[in-house]
C-alpha cells in the first residue's frame, strides 16, 4: 500500500488492521521502527494477518484513513532561538 500524506506507522497500523497491536509487525515487517518517518507515497509491505477482524472489517468498509503526522512539529523541548545555544 502506498503511505498517505500525514500518516505515519500507527496511522497505517490503524487503516490496514484496525488496530495498533500491529504496528510492531507492520515496522519488522517493512524493515523499519515504529517511530520512522513515512513519506508520501512510500510503498508499505502489509502482511496479511488478522488482529481484529471487526474493526479491520469497519476501516476498511468506511476507508478510515488515518494522517495524525504533522510536519511541523518539533519534537525537541526548546524553541529553535534557544537550540542553538546549547549545539
Amino acid at each position: 500500500m502506498k503511505v498517505q500524506d500525514g500518516q505515519n506507522m500507527a496511522d497505517v497500523a490503524i487503516q490496514e488492521y484496525g488496530t495498533l497491536e500491529a504496528i510492531v509487525d507492520l515496522a519488522q515487517a517493512n524493515g523499519m521502527g515504529v517511530t520512522d518517518y513515512l513519506p508520501a507515497g512510500h510503498d508499505l509491505h502489509i502482511p496479511k494477518r488478522v488482529y481484529n477482524q471487526r474493526m479491520m472489517t469497519y476501516c476498511k468498509t468506511n476507508q478510515v484513513q488515518p494522517a495524525t503526522s504533522d510536519s511541523t512539529v518539533r519534537f525537541g523541548p526548546f524553541s529553535e532561538q534557544f537550540n542553538p545555544q546549547f549545539e
